[in-house]
């Protein structure tokens, strides 16, 4: 095979896997929208978290249960497709990473919306709201969540994988910029909030974007180029909205 139809079959690889996230990224947050919508009538009190309110609404609750569950469905029918036809990836691959998408979206968007009332030590009634992992709050679980992901990414199989890193992927999306600046604040940066989203966005979608090119980099398994797009979308991804939240 000559060194341009390799070429040509890497860019390939790349293209439809990364076009399918951007297509689900799309599919769900118009399916949040409209599911979301459902109702507005707040089942809990608001409470401000990590400064910003809540919004647990009904509608918002009954998308973060929905988009759970189906979650867990797609990943174990992307699983059980795969075992069935190894050689037809791209729909295996859509439905991981359609599945890792709304457990993000049910885990990282919804679940820290909501929590329930606690008696405190002195008596006195308080409201705890389920933990914010985007945030601060979330970098152990995250970290703790990589080193399991890498540990164990040989053993899993090539739905599991694509699904875990899609779902990770989203939440380091989230962390770089909004975790990251208390952190860069504390270090004695004075880097104003919006000129650091689209600074750690910009630098952190370069080194991602340099990891997932490097993946697809001479004769790599096919799989490895799907799970490369993960990053490549990952990377687009930072950079979108970086710059959105520098604007707002």
């Amino acid at each position: 095979m000559s060194e341009l139809s390799v070429s040509e079959n890497s860019t390939k690889d790349l293209f439809l896997p990364s076009l399918m996230q951007l297509l689900v990224t799309a599919a769900v947050f118009a399916g949040f929208y409209a599911i979301k919508s459902v109702s507005n009538k707040l089942i809990c009190q608001v409470a401000d978290v990590a400064g910003e309110e809540t919004d647990p609404t009904l509608g918002r609750l009954i998308c973060c249960i929905t988009f759970f569950v189906l979650s867990l469905v797609l990943v174990l029918l992307a699983n059980r497709r795969w075992k069935a036809t190894p050689d037809k990836m791209l729909l295996t691959f859509t439905m991981s990473i359609l599945g890792g998408t709304l457990l993000w979206t049910s885990v990282g968007e919804c679940s820290w919306h909501f929590g329930f009332n606690i008696l405190t030590d002195e008596g006195a009634d308080a409201f705890a709201s389920f933990p914010r992992i985007e945030s601060v709050q979330g970098l152990p679980f995250f970290l703790l969540c990589v080193l399991v992901f890498i540990a164990t990414v040989k053993k899993t199989g090539f739905p599991l994988a694509a699904y875990i890193l899609t779902f990770l992927g989203n939440w380091y999306g989230h962390l770089c910029m909004i975790a990251a600046y208390p952190i860069a604040v504390a270090l004695g940066s004075d880097m104003e909030l919006p000129v650091f989203y689209k600074a750690s966005a910009l630098v952190n979608a370069g080194i991602i974007a340099a990891v997932g090119l490097s993946l697809i980099a001479g004769k790599t398994k096919k799989t490895t180029k799907y799970l490369a797009a993960v990053c490549i979308y990952v990377a687009l991804g930072n950079v979108l909205f970086g710059c959105v939240m520098g604007e707002t």
